[in-house]
């Protein structure tokens, strides 16, 4: 056990980077069971030993930008997903419009009828109709 420790100190170690790369490898393999692909296999594989290099890597400052990046990209992936899932579940009472000067999505209230309203982000003013 201690050795595992001793050994196991001051390497990087799983972050969100390593958890992404496990879940494509899994999702490859999936796909894998109906092509039945060697090439599909070896790139799943070569991803696996990429992943694990990064976890017992010791140079965390380049692992740490990685994952920096990696995160950034997947944050923007996720909000997407977390707008829709919240167009959908406010779909009855409330509607999203973009605002023609910064293109941030805004969050009104269904009332019928021609609206003015104002961008928090830009402070724009323009004309909805809802």
């Amino acid at each position: 056990m201690y050795r595992l420790q001793r050994f196991l100190q001051g390497r990087y170690g799983a972050d969100k980077l390593f958890y992404g790369m496990a879940a494509v490898c899994i999702l490859l393999a999936f796909i894998n069971i109906f092509v039945r692909s060697l090439i599909l296999q070896l790139v799943i594989y070569g991803i696996l030993i990429l992943a694990f290099v990064r976890i017992m890597s010791r140079n965390i400052e380049k692992r740490s930008a990685e994952n920096r990046k990696f995160c950034a990209v997947w944050d923007k992936i996720a909000g997407k997903f977390r707008l829709m899932k919240r167009m959908w579940t406010d779909r009855k009472t409330h509607s999203y419009v973009h605002c023609p000067q910064c293109k941030k999505v805004l969050r009104l209230p269904k009332k019928k009828g021609v609206h003015t309203t104002k961008c928090p982000n830009c402070l724009h003013s323009f004309q909805v109709k809802i």
